[in-house]
């Protein structure tokens, strides 16, 4: 058995007495988890947080009393598999979870750590992610302070009795990508696990070329269209892009296209040059090459771009003071790019789970 540790608006929704409270320990390796209920725009979600790891479960509120007991497990379980914990371990602490049981909040600082982990899923919950993409990327991120930041995903397989570190994915894809429109060419050559979901690979695009994340996006694969619908803004053709994996989309020399920014129309060209056996022991996602520094973010796509350049290359441009002012200090350098900056990056946020 297991506790899980509600604010009192939580305990008003699952219709359980504030004073309720259980001292004995929990079964499970991960502890018992600290939940709050939050609204998200037009959603309320449950937002869960393991006492000894830190991972992350996130649940639509919907139902929530009459289907938590099965849900939560469910998504405890998937959430471990996609930290390729083994399904032995997997099924011993998804038993050891059950019969679950409710109880008010205890340890203030538990509390602070879960209220952090409530403002970042709001942020992704906004960018349209769905809960499974969600629990991933926080589990990659850095932990807190006092466990020496450690990600949540290390903590949560040592606890679990595993090396922290994962084992390296068995197959992968080395991918080649190319900002399309502009010469001389912004490229990076890039590693992913071959079976990472499209939402992760939009993710690791972002910071293996430098974008800032902000704008929408849609991949284009063999004449289908993936990405996040939004359903206030339906766009005609695109498919739900959570929960695909690439390695079951695409093969060997093939090419797709990724869309970002659908005002400045950035279109990268992604080149399949591989897809196999992992035989370095490479993991999560790695940087190996690039060139030429990723544009920055509204400069109104690549006929923007090129005005930028030419008007600070320029003193007697109309828009070159403008330029100056919109760069302040920095010298912009088009030329730069440094794959270790890129892979600090990916570590920072990706982490190698």
């Amino acid at each position: 058995m297991i506790t899980l540790r509600c604010t009192r608006t939580l305990l008003d929704r699952l219709r359980v007495p504030h004073a309720t409270d259980h001292a004995s320990p929990p079964d499970g390796a991960l502890g018992d988890w600290y939940a709050n209920l939050i609204r998200v725009g037009r959603d309320q979600l449950l937002v869960a947080m393991s006492e000894r790891s830190y991972l992350t479960v996130v649940l639509p509120a919907k139902g929530l009393a009459d289907l938590l007991p099965r849900e939560f497990p469910r998504m405890v379980r998937l959430l471990l598999a996609e930290l390729a914990v083994p399904e032995e371990v997997i099924a011993r602490e998804v038993v050891a979870m059950q019969p679950l049981s409710y109880a008010r909040t205890r340890s203030k600082s538990l509390v602070a750590n879960l209220n952090e982990r409530v403002r970042m899923v709001d942020i992704l919950w906004r960018d349209g992610l769905a809960p499974i993409d969600i629990m991933e990327r926080m589990a990659a991120q850095l932990g807190p302070a006092a466990l020496s930041y450690e990600p949540p995903s290390h903590l949560a397989r040592r606890v679990l009795g595993l090396d922290p570190m994962a084992p390296p994915p068995a197959t992968i894809a080395r991918l080649h990508v190319t900002l399309e429109g502009l010469k001389p060419a912004i490229w990076r050559s890039f590693i992913v696990p071959a079976d990472i979901t499209l939402p992760k690979l939009h993710h690791a695009l972002q910071l293996v070329m430098g974008w800032e994340d902000v704008h929408e996006h849609e991949f284009e694969i063999a004449g289908a269209h993936y990405g996040m619908p939004d359903p206030d803004f339906p766009i005609a053709g695109m498919k739900a892009e959570g929960g695909l994996r690439l390695s079951g989309l695409v093969r060997p020399g093939e090419r797709f296209r990724y869309w970002y920014d659908f005002g400045d129309d950035w279109w990268h060209e992604v080149r399949v040059e591989y897809l196999g056996a992992n035989v370095d022991g490479v993991r999560g996602v790695v940087c190996l090459d690039g060139a030429n520094r990723c544009p920055p973010e509204d400069v109104g796509g690549p006929p923007g771009y090129l005005e930028l350049l030419h008007a600070l290359r320029d003193p007697a441009h109309e828009r070159h003071r403008e330029m100056l002012e919109w760069f302040g200090s920095e010298r912009y350098d088009p030329t730069a790019f440094d794959p270790m900056l890129a892979n600090a990056r990916l570590r920072a946020l990706l982490g190698r789970v």
